[in-house]
């Protein structure tokens, strides 16, 4: 697992330039000499605040009012090559790595590819407004790079609490949807520390509980490697 830097914000004047020309009728779907879109241009120069306020689907919520998340499109099969080739992991990602969650039929934990997302909350269908933050997971990376994603936990108010060993549990706020709880584990615990700070550190008031039900608290000190 990686913690990643935090995408840069697009400057203040920047975004109103943006949004200017957005209002005029700029055609996002325009491309350049090599194919790319201004959107898919801001993408792989990994300015996920850019890549979202350039997202044409960010004008198709279905009605004013009604809250959306949207995200950019997935990438082409050779910018996931590219980045299964250089190991740069998913696009705009404060966190990414491999978990395991339950799976009900197998009754059994399996792995897959998770990571914490930033995503646009438009409220109007004008592609602006506030970010939420999702746990997102796919099958493996190959998926996860492709945009191919099985599930996506929201993060705002919720609570994850260890519960024995490496496994944890996330539960949603019933303010922000239908309250669920989510059991996953990491391969250690110094993987578990990882993904522990990495969720304190997400400004979406996440309540990261260290300790489990005996009162046994998982200490922040990485164990010796190797």
């Amino acid at each position: 697992a990686t913690v990643m830097e935090v995408p840069e914000m697009v400057p203040p004047i920047a975004a109103d330039v943006i949004k200017a020309l957005m209002e005029a009728g700029a055609d996002l779907r325009m491309v350049n000499g090599q194919g790319q879109t201004a959107e898919q241009i801001a993408q792989q120069n990994e300015n996920m605040t850019l890549a979202l306020l350039l997202d044409p689907l960010a004008y198709k919520a279905p009605k004013p009012g009604d809250a959306t998340f949207i995200s950019s499109p997935p990438m082409s099969p050779t910018l996931v090559a590219q980045k299964l080739r250089d190991g740069t992991g998913v696009m705009g990602a404060l966190m990414e790595g491999y978990l395991h969650y339950v799976d009900r039929k197998k009754k059994d934990f399996v792995p897959a590819y998770y990571a914490i997302v930033p995503l646009m909350n438009d409220k109007h269908g004008t592609g602006h407004g506030n970010f939420a933050y999702m746990l997102k997971a796919a099958e493996d990376l190959e998926k996860a790079l492709k945009g191919e994603w099985f599930e996506a936990i929201n993060l705002e108010k919720s609570e994850v609490k260890l519960l024995t060993g490496t496994v944890f549990s996330i539960k949603t706020s019933p303010e922000v949807s239908k309250s669920r709880t989510h059991r996953l584990s990491s391969d250690n615990l110094n993987q578990l520390r990882d993904w522990f700070e990495a969720l304190e550190l997400v400004p979406a008031n996440v309540n990261v509980i260290w300790m489990d039900k005996d009162g046994n608290e998982l200490s922040r000190d990485r164990d010796p490697v190797g």
